[in-house]
């Protein structure tokens, strides 16, 4: 299972607090992610407009690191 899909994104900004209940913010809900997007994300079909005409953008990987031999 891999990370949540808005822990995959560059327009993330604040990690999640459990204990409050807060599941972070972004530049799409930069005052909180409501609970119903972050639960069921990965069921959207359209993530490329999260709010706001904001949504999912991949975060570029390194490909920096050299080679495994």
């Amino acid at each position: 299972m891999g990370k949540h899909p808005c822990l995959r994104c560059k327009n993330f900004i604040e990690e999640f607090d459990l204990q409050s209940g807060e599941f972070g913010r972004c530049k799409a809900f930069p005052e909180k992610i409501p609970y119903d997007t972050f639960a069921h994300m990965e069921l959207w079909d359209k993530p490329e407009n999260c709010n706001n005409g904001i949504g999912f953008e991949p975060i570029e990987q390194n490909n920096d690191e050299p080679a495994q031999q």
